[in-house]
């Protein structure tokens, strides 16, 4: 029989592993704000279609959490997800279906780890709770230079000056940034010739009323079959990146503040954009920099002290390691297929 103990190390062990997994299905999902998919989509709003046993809202005398003996309350909840990356922890904020799907899977991990012990799953699968084990590992050696860096170093301003005379280049560069509207009529990929006719001569329309002097706003808002963030097509501020694929790049960041492009070929149809307002690229000063540059030079003195503190721990506890025998290990598993 295992202890309490035992059981919620293995609980909290399988949910930290859920972050994990979690996390990365969060990161792939997540799409740019490039033109990849259309500017105008917005996160959804609903709740997954169907719920476990158990899930709902607060019940009198119940922690947030309880599988088992694992129980957690908000402020416990909150202390772990600080963990999880921050794009994730955006996701999250912004889209309420991602953050109720995150908490359902949180829930399905504890409730699998909690049965998984007692149908025998580490019997069958020795390496299982090593490797969870080695999870937790993982994200205690981050937050332990983390903490390491707060505690034992902190960047002088000649430090960061001098670390700007030598990397400000590459560091403290901001991109050029346009603030965009847009309009057009879209063109089905398999239209035929009636409804291409008929593409052209609504994008006409709409040429003749922008050369009259009528505004774009007034004429996205009446006329355009494509939706923007805002009103009047507003796509918002894009960067060289967020644009890098989209069709009329050149003719689009070329623009200078308050020009039209003319109608431009792309996916969607025929695409009219105007340029609302633009930021040239600059180099930022070293004031303006310093978080950059204080995380840069916090990351070179964990790399310097990585070693040199395992160096002082291995010492300390006579630790060891035959790094060819653990390649031998790692190697001796299957190489697996090539996707």
């Amino acid at each position: 029989m295992r202890s309490r103990m035992d059981m919620q190390s293995f609980s909290r062990c399988a949910a930290a592993v859920a972050l994990a997994l979690v996390c990365a299905a969060a990161v792939h999902r997540e799409v740019s704000a490039a033109w990849a998919a259309d500017p105008a989509a917005q996160p959804t709003q609903q709740l997954p279609i169907r719920t476990p046993h158990g899930v709902g809202a607060a019940r009198p005398g119940k922690q947030v959490v309880e599988v088992g003996d694992f129980t957690a309350t908000i402020p416990a909840l909150t202390a772990e997800f600080a963990y999880l990356p921050p794009g994730v922890l955006r996701r999250f904020h912004d889209d309420d279906s991602a953050a109720r799907s995150f908490a359902i899977d949180y829930y399905g991990a504890l409730l699998f780890a909690h049965d998984a012990r007692d149908h025998g799953l580490y019997d069958r699968n020795p390496g299982l709770q090593a490797a969870l084990a080695a999870q937790q590992r993982k994200m205690v050696s981050i937050a332990y230079l983390r903490d390491l860096a707060r505690t034992d170093y902190e960047p002088t301003r000649e430090e960061i000056e001098q670390y700007y005379a030598l990397h400000g280049e590459r560091l403290c560069r901001k991109p050029a940034r346009y603030r965009l509207a847009r309009l057009g009529v879209v063109i089905g990929k398999n239209a035929g010739e009636a409804e291409r006719t008929a593409a052209q001569q609504r994008l006409a329309a709409i040429e003749k009323r922008l050369d009259a002097g009528d505004p774009f706003a007034e004429v996205a808002e009446q006329a355009s079959d494509l939706q923007g963030r805002g009103p009047g097509g507003e796509v918002g501020w894009l960067t060289e990146e967020d644009l890098r694929m989209a069709a009329g790049r050149e003719a689009i960041t070329g623009l200078a503040k308050g020009a039209r492009t003319p109608a431009i070929e792309t996916p969607r149809g025929r695409e009219i954009y105007l340029m609302l307002d633009r930021e040239e690229a600059r180099l930022l000063s070293a004031d303006e920099c310093k978080p950059a540059l204080e995380q840069a030079l916090v990351q070179e003195f964990n790399r310097d002290i990585r070693f040199r503190r395992m160096d002082e721990i291995a010492i300390a506890l006579g630790a060891s390691m035959n790094i060819d025998a653990v390649v031998e290990a790692l190697r001796a598993v299957p190489r697996p297929a090539d996707p």
